[in-house]
């Protein structure tokens, strides 16, 4: 996951100061729900080289999704509340893990591999929809111009 987070945060930085912020957060927010699909299919793979494989990409990708909203919110929000912004993020995710983790490790008990890496893998796609959904693109371009415009 390590890794991902330094490819990504370059792959991020890189993007926006091409694209601007939004339209090359979309993006990359498409591009990693994509990557993260192949997760469903690991407990299929059979040969235990694939299934790490499989594992490796996945984790890749997760640190993608957390660059990915920090850059994000970083954007979006005043830069006033950075510490407030990291400190939800870094919460939610561990919050998220704990609430996850009874479901996974029951399905891995009852040696239900197959629902458990089609759950891990829609998570990611389920999130993005409803970020993109929820998202006023427009709204919070302007909001942020106006923020950056005011001295």
């Amino acid at each position: 996951m390590e890794a991902g987070f330094f490819f990504w945060g370059w792959a991020a930085d890189r993007l926006i100061a091409r694209r601007g912020w939004l339209p090359a957060l979309r993006s990359l927010f498409v591009a990693l729900a994509v990557l993260s699909l192949p997760l469903a299919f690991a407990g299929r793979l059979g040969a235990l080289a694939l299934v790490l494989g499989a594992l490796s990409l996945a984790l890749f990708v997760v640190g993608g999704f957390f660059v990915a909203a920090l850059a994000y919110g970083t954007n979006a929000l005043p830069t006033a509340q950075s510490g407030r912004l990291t400190g939800l993020a870094s919460g939610s995710w561990s919050l998220l893990t704990a609430v996850t983790m009874p479901l996974f490790g029951r399905l891995f008990d009852a040696h239900c591999y197959n629902a458990a890496f089609a759950i891990a893998a829609a998570a990611p796609l389920v999130g993005f929809v409803g970020w993109w959904i929820l998202n006023p693109c427009n709204q919070l371009a302007k909001d942020r111009d106006r923020r950056m415009a005011i001295p």
